[in-house]
């Protein structure tokens, strides 16, 4: 099989305030090679009726070497790695217009019912349509897929999840975990902290009126928020690490 070559240029909205393209611009242009590859398979959004499936994201862990600017022509390449029965690792690099490597990531993903969001069992027939595997994994630290809460942490912020939050799935879409992850880190850490590496490990769907609280802790230098739910059980929904 060969890899999946996509093309992306980065525009004003991808921009941060340092106005370069920052974490949250890199996943979006992973996202979208990613979901450009399925769909060149026959498991693209556009074919959710057909196959009555649809790839959901578990875990992200990127490596970011240099940002680009505004009007940057990257070029992502992405390919799956690992198929098991019930889950797909997915490895990408970005290289820049001289051909340099500017980012290296990994990613893990689940199939599921498109309807009921069941978790559906990865067949011969999905492994054969994306031509198998190649066993090349990008990164030397392999990506965490459980990450751990940390026992001293601190609530900084809170939200209710609005309709502009919802993906096609009516659930929140999984680079907004990174926006609630923003808005909680402290003013001094937001402003002094330029984060080149992200990991991220999704736990439990958020829909539309699930209010959030999102705790802070830092160990090591490493900036963790846990999303969980206001309810008295404070159900996890997602550990984010920056640094």
């Amino acid at each position: 099989m060969s890899k999946f070559v996509y093309k992306f240029k980065v525009e004003y909205p991808d921009l941060e305030i340092n106005k370069k393209m920052g974490i949250k611009g890199f996943l979006k242009m992973l996202q979208e090679a990613a979901g450009m590859h399925s769909a060149a398979c026959g498991y693209g959004i556009n074919d959710t009726e057909k196959t009555g499936v649809t790839w959901i994201i578990l875990n992200w862990k990127l490596e970011i070497i240099d940002f680009p600017k505004c009007n940057d022509i990257l070029t992502v390449t992405t390919w799956p790695r690992i198929f098991t029965k019930i889950g797909a690792y997915r490895d990408f690099t970005v290289v820049n217009e001289n051909n340099e490597i500017i980012a290296k990531a990994s990613s893990k993903w689940i199939l599921a019912d498109s309807n009921t969001h069941m978790i559906k069992k990865i067949t011969d027939e999905v492994i054969n349509a994306y031509d198998g595997t190649i066993p090349e994994e990008i990164l030397e630290e392999k990506m965490q897929e459980k990450l751990k809460e940390p026992d001293n942490n601190r609530l900084l912020f809170e939200y209710k999840i609005q309709r502009r939050d919802l993906d096609t799935n009516r659930h929140v879409n999984n680079l907004n975990y990174v926006d609630f992850a923003i808005n909680t880190l402290p003013e001094e850490v937001y402003e002094n902290n330029n984060f080149k590496n992200i990991e991220i490990m999704y736990k439990k769907e958020l829909k539309l009126n699930d209010i959030i609280q999102c705790y802070y802790s830092n160990e090591n230098n490493k900036h963790i928020v846990t999303i969980k739910g206001a309810g008295e059980d404070k159900l996890l929904h997602a550990i984010i690490k920056l640094y």
